[in-house]
């Protein structure tokens, strides 16, 4: 079965110092989430999440989503 590319470890990606193998960075970068053609998220103050041996991810605060484009489900 494959994984979802955030579950795959990625051994090239060097080990970043952070407690708990964890690190949390806020950055000022522009982060635009477009799916389909429309804009789903844009923000300003995204945190960077900085996990070792895997890919970075955007975490964006609520009010810079489109809520009313997701589907609540029970995941």
């Amino acid at each position: 079965m494959a994984k979802a590319l955030e579950d795959r470890v990625i051994p090239q990606l060097p080990d970043r110092p952070a407690q708990d193998g964890i690190l949390f960075e806020p950055t000022q970068r522009r982060v635009r989430v477009l799916l389909g053609g429309i804009t789903v998220a844009d923000s300003r103050a995204v945190m960077l999440m900085l996990e070792n041996k895997r890919l970075a991810i955007y975490y964006f605060p609520v009010k810079d989503l489109r809520l009313d484009l997701f589907v609540p489900t029970s995941y």
